[in-house]
């Protein structure tokens, strides 16, 4: 509604009118109308009657043997029928949700690596099961989920972020952190030690700007006694081989980040230092956990995730 008065004149109205109503108008007579509602004539009758002062309108006239709409009748013969189905539309989102029958754009905020990985085998599943939806997978940042999934921005987002009260999460899958650099830096052994590995410049990569993964990795690092030596920063996984080329600069990256990189252009290290594996996750806000076609949705993107 647009107003409250709306709301106040709506009440005012006998809204039990609008489907005796559409069934006069679609069957142009009273007989045709009470059989279709399952309804005595006389009953209709009384409904038309009330209908006509409504509208003050007769809405049905005779010619000849048979009753033919008004031209009131026809501007309200459309109207009625649209409103009837968003009435329809209404109460049926507490019946079985139907995706084939579901329309709309579902928007997906993750980073690009996480879209590589999950898009396609998604959309797979959207355009057998659920045709008519649109997926949009977009960057965001992660410093305010609350605040976009609250208010519609997106209906789902993917990655790391923090404890938030109004939302909700469910695990995807655990990832961990790699260590690479150009095929073409020799100058360092297979297997790198804290203190080497701390020396050396570093390529970071903070896709959502909020520096969430780097809080991760830092905070790792320092627990052992090490540090990274920040040379550059981009916001994109799929960047990093570019970035590295020519270069003497290390990056950490996903290893599922890592499988969608060109490998012969890589150089991988192997750590004798920990870093602890980190969830990637589903989320979503408390006012969308009950929604049909949200929940379906996350139950394909857990489905999709597990098969990875």
């Amino acid at each position: 509604m647009n107003s409250s008065r709306q709301l106040v004149r709506l009440h005012a109205l006998d809204l039990n009118q609008l489907v005796p109503l559409a069934s006069l108008l679609r069957f142009a007579g009273v007989t045709d109308a009470a059989h279709a509602l399952d309804m005595s004539q006389p009953a209709m009758s009384k409904h038309l009657e009330r209908l006509r002062r409504t509208f003050e309108d007769a809405l049905l006239v005779r010619e000849g043997n048979r009753m033919i709409l008004t031209p009131k009748g026809q501007e309200l013969l459309p109207l009625v029928d649209a409103a009837l189905e968003r009435v329809d539309q209404v109460f049926a989102t507490h019946g079985a949700f139907d995706p084939s029958a579901a329309s709309r754009n579902v928007r997906i905020g993750a980073n690009d690596y996480l879209q590589q990985l999950l898009a396609p085998p998604l959309q797979t599943v959207l355009r057998t099961q659920a045709p008519r939806l649109i997926l949009e997978f977009g960057p965001v940042g992660m410093l305010q989920p609350g605040h976009l999934l609250s208010q519609g921005i997106v209906d789902l987002m993917i990655g790391l972020t923090q404890a938030n009260a109004e939302l909700r999460s469910v695990q995807l899958y655990e990832d961990a952190f790699v260590c690479i650099a150009c095929s073409g830096n020799r100058a360092l052994p297979d297997v790198l030690d804290v203190d080497t590995f701390s020396a050396q410049p570093h390529l970071d990569v903070s896709p959502s700007g909020a520096g969430l993964l780097r809080a991760v990795l830092d905070k790792a690092l320092a627990a052992q006694g090490g540090q990274r030596r920040l040379a550059a920063s981009i916001s994109t996984f799929l960047g990093v081989p570019g970035m590295l080329v020519g270069t003497d600069m290390l990056a950490l990256v996903p290893r599922r980040a890592l499988e969608s990189m060109p490998r012969d252009a890589l150089r991988v290290f192997a750590l004798d230092f920990t870093l602890e594996p980190f969830a990637v996750s589903l989320w979503w806000h408390n006012r969308t956990h009950n929604d049909p076609l949200n929940r379906w949705l996350r139950e394909q993107i857990v489905h999709v995730a597990a098969s990875l």
